[in-house]
């Protein structure tokens, strides 16, 4: 239920108007390479379908607790019966759709230079990662620096593979994201210029 977000279609919320020109890319070293995320909560599908698997997973949960306090049912024979399946239908649903409810969805990009492999990865329920997608770092066909329509000292730094498909890796000031753009560029081995080019995700951040 997670669906791995477009960057061209992104909401601000976590960075305000005023701090966003100044902050600076999340990125965390490992001994297996280094990850990055987004300063900006994305608000998209994924945030939607959490809050009605949360919905419905608690339903499911009072239901399984419910049914056995239905003053009409006797707790002996196919009542009994059919209690237990229905309550235990309702536990493996609840189970099932808390899963995805309690599970994160800030999407995080871990630039794996041991194997040479670029992932997108969340937080599982128990705190375990789940991964959304490998490509090889051999796929990668550039890294850019993608300023706002808006506000030109705030961008993302994107990576477009071969496939055409775009992955945004971090955002922050502009003049904070080159470094990051020239570190996963080398590690793909792409050459880069030193310019941001426009941006071309819509929403807030878009003219």
């Amino acid at each position: 239920m997670t669906a791995t977000p477009d960057p061209c279609h992104f909401v601000e919320s976590a960075v305000s108007p005023q701090s966003k020109s100044f902050s600076r890319p999340q990125v965390s070293e490992v001994y297996w390479g280094y990850e990055a995320s987004l300063n900006e909560q994305i608000v998209d599908l994924s945030i939607l379908a959490r809050g009605a698997a949360t919905i419905l997973s608690i339903a499911a949960f009072i239901a399984a607790a419910a049914v056995w306090i239905m003053p009409a049912m006797t707790f002996t024979g196919s009542a009994f019966l059919a209690k237990l399946l229905i309550s235990l239908g309702a536990l493996v649903i609840g189970a099932f759709t808390g899963r995805h409810a309690f599970r994160g969805t800030r999407i995080r990009v871990q630039i794996d230079t041991n194997v040479g492999e670029l992932r997108q990865v969340i937080t599982g329920a128990t705190g375990g990662e789940i991964t959304l997608s490998r490509h090889g770092l051999d796929t990668v066909k550039s890294v850019d620096v993608v300023a706002s329509k808006m506000d030109g000292s705030f961008g993302q730094v994107q990576v477009t593979l071969n496939s055409g498909l775009v992955l945004a890796v971090a955002d922050g000031a502009v003049a904070t994201l080159f470094s990051l753009r020239d570190r996963l560029a080398h590690d793909c081995g792409i050459m880069q210029g030193t310019a941001a080019r426009p941006a071309v995700w819509t929403g807030p951040l878009a003219a």
